[in-house]
């Protein structure tokens, strides 16, 4: 019998596995990260953002579609790491908007906010760059749109995203001349592939929690004579303050607009709140400063790039 709507429950079922699926394959899925920065960690970043959503559903599990979805979006919003990471957490989100107030959603529903999925990490790239995981999810998100149920939804998706993404390199050169395809897009592929066997009936596979993702420092690999040559991977989730700013009439924008100036490889998302930032820059010292003229910091991240891909290498 095909499936025609899921509750609360299914969807955690889904997200699971396609963390499941995703954390067998993460370490090929580091080996392929040449873009933005070779640094060798989309797999792990993508891993552990969903894990943090699976984890966070954990703790509050119903059959109520609208609070599990809500749930996973928040707790991968609050664990998402990495470029690949904060733009998968906005899938998250889209597809969480896309089914708010439904206690169950058909597959008429659930196609719809998978559009969303797409808008939403579409709009929280500064710069959106084709040939990498937002092609992949637009272009198989597109071709899945005719499925009349739940299976043939999935296998079209999957079908399409192994499609899209094996076209990659021909849209972005650095892929091309590494000679591999996008490292986002084909962990995008390992978590559609998991949505496609909840559909099939494959059972639940427990997997590795998140837990201390601290990780040794080898401070040999940047010494006094090394050259700062791609910057730090930044990210933050800065708190809006009302004796800062005026929050429910705030303009996020001027924020947006300010970091695009300071650095690239921008993705920056507002909830509620919260500003949640990844961006590659030279000065993090001085986005922090500038930043904390609107909020206050929930938690920041700093890691040198140069120090990660000379570890990768």
């Amino acid at each position: 019998m095909k499936t025609q709507t899921v509750d609360g429950f299914a969807f955690y079922r889904m997200v699971k596995l396609a963390a499941s699926h995703l954390g067998a394959n993460r370490k090929l899925v580091n080996d392929l990260n040449v873009f933005p920065i070779p640094d060798g960690d989309t797999g792990d970043n993508m891993y552990m953002t969903i894990r943090s959503g699976c984890d966070s559903a954990a703790g509050s599990l119903s059959d109520n579609l609208s609070n599990t979805a809500s749930s996973v979006s928040s707790g991968m919003l609050l664990g998402a790491r990495g470029n690949s990471g904060v733009i998968l957490s906005r899938i998250f989100a889209g597809l969480a908007r896309g089914l708010e107030g439904a206690d169950t959603a058909d597959i008429g529903t659930f196609k719809e906010a998978m559009k969303c999925a797409v808008e939403d990490a579409y709009g929280a790239v500064a710069e959106p760059v084709e040939g990498t995981m937002l092609t992949v999810l637009r272009e198989a998100v597109a071709a899945a749109a005719s499925a009349a149920d739940y299976e043939e939804y999935a296998d079209l998706l999957c079908r399409e995203a192994d499609a899209s993404l094996e076209r990659t390199p021909r849209l972005l050169d650095v892929l091309a001349r590494a000679g591999v395809v996008d490292s986002g897009g084909a962990g995008l592929v390992n978590i559609f592939d998991g949505f496609k066997a909840f559909f099939e009936g494959e059972a639940d596979v427990e997997v590795e929690s998140v837990g201390n993702t601290a990780s040794h420092i080898d401070v040999s690999a940047f010494t006094e004579d090394s050259v700062l040559e791609f910057g730090y991977c930044t990210e933050f989730l800065l708190r809006l303050q009302n004796s800062k700013v005026d929050v429910n009439s705030f303009d996020e924008s001027v924020i947006r607009e300010y970091l695009e100036s300071a650095g690239n490889s921008l993705v920056f998302f507002r909830d509620g709140s919260i500003i949640k930032v990844h961006v590659h820059t030279m000065t993090p010292g001085d986005i922090l400063n500038t930043c904390q003229k609107w909020g206050e910091y929930l938690s920041v991240k700093i890691e040198n790039m140069t120090l990660q891909h000379h570890e990768n290498h």
